[in-house]
């Protein structure tokens, strides 16, 4: 095979040579856009419906005024709101979660939906089905957390408002949330909750 060289710096072909105005309902979100979007305005933004799949779901601090306030904190207020929250994730949560969503008690118990499967790895948050971000962050401090642009891992996403974009991942979350895919699963002994 012949070794591949560089001859210099051209535009690579294909998807990113096309115009940009081609992608005005996609927005590419990196650092602290993704923190920014994803706790600042989709969340707080949610009306109705606030689905997340993570794989790995852990108690994110997050800023609020002068301090900060806990993932679930946000989330007890969507509830409160009578907004309609979904968490899918592939492992158990963390301690640290746990121990929030015990002593938040029946703020986050009366409304909070989780559900586990472990073949779960998509990591998306879509709100109101209007408005979404997916990509590779995990509902982590490492991931979307408040642990600071140079302690934060270098993740990648996008933000969207297309409408078929947004309803096509919905319909995916919510194909794997029905169990759609459990009856041929391979993983069913390793699952907790098959359907």
């Amino acid at each position: 095979m012949p070794m591949m060289r560089c001859t210099g710096r051209k535009k690579p072909a294909g998807i990113l040579s096309g115009k940009r105005d081609e992608m005005h309902d996609i927005k590419l979100l990196t650092g602290d856009e993704l923190y920014d979007l994803v706790f600042k305005k989709i969340i707080p933004d949610s009306g109705k419906i606030l689905w997340i799949a993570t794989s790995n779901l852990k108690n994110v601090f997050i800023e609020h005024g002068r301090g900060s306030v806990s993932f679930l904190e946000l989330i007890a207020e969507k509830l409160r709101e009578k907004v309609s929250v979904r968490i899918l994730h592939a492992s158990r949560p963390s301690k640290g979660f746990l121990n929030e969503m015990r002593n938040l008690g029946d703020s986050v118990d009366a409304g909070l939906e989780l559900f586990c499967c472990p073949r779960n790895h998509m990591k998306a948050v879509i709100s109101d089905n209007l408005r979404m971000y997916i990509g590779s962050a995990n509902i982590t401090g490492a991931g979307v957390g408040m642990k600071g642009l140079n302690k934060r891992n270098f993740e990648l996403g996008i933000y969207t408002e297309d409408k078929q974009l947004v309803l096509q991942v919905s319909d995916y979350f919510d194909s794997v949330w029905m169990g759609n895919f459990c009856g041929k699963c391979r993983l069913r002994n390793i699952c907790p909750n098959p359907l």
